[in-house]
């Protein structure tokens, strides 16, 4: 009977890939924990992209008219663990500058930061951020590990985010931005 139960959760979630191969698919819902190995789809990337450039560029009169389009999106990326969500918007050079205009934006940076660190201190309540992974994801950002150790183990979330605003490399010039 279990392994009867396991073939049809195992089906349940077998989705085909692009060239035709079934894969597992696994939802937060689903397993209720992010896995930070997990592959990020190009969808994933365009979602996280859209969300914090829309946040970060966008006039600000125009950002109550997405709310409703971002939280969407928002939804479709929930399933990213926390500190690959991160990664994924401080490794591209655009997102680093949204970044940058967003946490001048008070209101919304305060709004996109306070989701952030719900997901990160649930996920570190679960045992499901780590130093390994934070090592991991201190050299896919390229950044010391010793400036991101220290607000990862005492979970000051708002202390890693301004770290990596202020300290994550930018290919251009990283003070245009300062005036």
């Amino acid at each position: 009977m279990y392994q009867l139960q396991l073939l049809i959760i195992s089906l349940i979630f077998l989705v085909p890939n692009s060239s035709g191969a079934a894969v597992v698919k696994r939802s937060v819902e689903s397993t209720g924990v992010r896995n930070y190995q997990q592959q990020i789809s190009q969808q994933d990337k365009n979602n996280v992209a859209y969300i914090v450039n829309s946040l970060g560029m966008e006039p600000l009169y125009k950002i109550p008219g997405l709310q409703s389009s971002l939280k969407g999106v928002g939804a479709k990326v929930e399933h990213i663990h926390p500190l690959r969500f991160l990664a994924l918007i401080f490794t591209d050079e655009q997102m680093k500058a949204s970044m940058q205009a967003m946490r001048s934006r008070t209101w919304i940076y305060d709004e996109f930061l306070k989701g952030l660190k719900q997901s990160l201190e649930k996920e570190s309540s679960r045992g499901n951020l780590t130093l390994d992974q934070a090592k991991d994801f201190s050299k896919r950002v390229d950044l010391s590990f010793e400036l991101i150790r220290p607000p990862v183990e005492k979970r000051q979330w708002a202390n890693l985010v301004e770290t990596l605003i202020a300290k994550v490399p930018r290919k251009n010039n990283p003070n245009r931005y300062n005036m």
